[in-house]
């Protein structure tokens, strides 16, 4: 139900609440299906060595009104790619009125 494209968002899993004894716990999915599907929501970020390590930016929410309410744990989450951006900042130079 969640593994598409809606209003701006990748749907990439579910996940469930868990509450016990010892606090409250989140199971999560992630169809891997769907990410290879769309190669665009790895991240690839070389690191000061000159290696490449890949990354998956994940965004978790609740849901408002839970799906398979029958069940024990029933899924009250979503997964989303998270395609946040950093906003790129100016560097210093030398000798510079900049006021930052």
């Amino acid at each position: 139900m969640y593994n598409k494209q809606n209003n701006n968002n990748l749907y990439l899993g579910t996940g469930q609440t868990i509450s016990g004894d010892f606090g409250t716990f989140w199971n999560i999915s992630i169809d891997l299906t769907e990410v290879s599907k769309n190669p665009k929501v790895i991240k690839e970020v070389k690191t000061e060595d000159g290696s490449v390590k890949k990354f998956l930016n994940l965004k978790m929410g609740k849901l408002k009104k839970p799906f398979n309410p029958e069940k024990e744990h029933p899924t009250d989450m979503y997964i989303a790619w998270n395609d946040y951006q950093p906003v790129k900042t100016v560097k210093d130079k030398e000798g510079s009125n900049l006021p930052f």
